[in-house]
């Protein structure tokens, strides 16, 4: 049960990402590269809270900024959410799918985590 209950996580997650939802890459001028993963809810934390529950079930760490939105900031973690949710994306499955890559690309940076 816990199984299919992780999956439906998964695809709701998915869901919610596609909408609302963008990973970035961002390369400094010492080739440094930091990978993120931002969510936003809505005019309400409600939402962003009840996601950052749903993500603490699945075993990923995040934080909530002071405006609402909800990071996840370190590259193991922002991998394993990206694996999860590439079966479930439909419209950005590319974006993901790059994002993936280059996470795997930089995997051996100094300071990654």
């Amino acid at each position: 049960m816990k199984r299919n209950n992780n999956l439906m996580l998964i695809v709701y997650l998915a869901g919610f990402f596609e909408g609302r939802g963008c990973f970035s890459i961002r390369k400094d001028k010492k080739k440094y590269v930091q990978f993120k993963i931002k969510l936003s809810g809505y005019k309400d934390n409600y939402t962003i809270k009840h996601i950052g529950n749903l993500l603490r079930e699945l075993g990923i760490n995040y934080i909530i900024d002071s405006k609402g939105f909800l990071w996840i900031t370190k590259r193991s973690q922002a991998k394993k959410f990206a694996e999860m949710l590439l079966p479930y994306i439909s419209i950005r499955k590319k974006e993901v799918s790059h994002f993936i890559d280059e996470l795997n690309k930089y995997a051996f940076q100094s300071g990654s985590n």
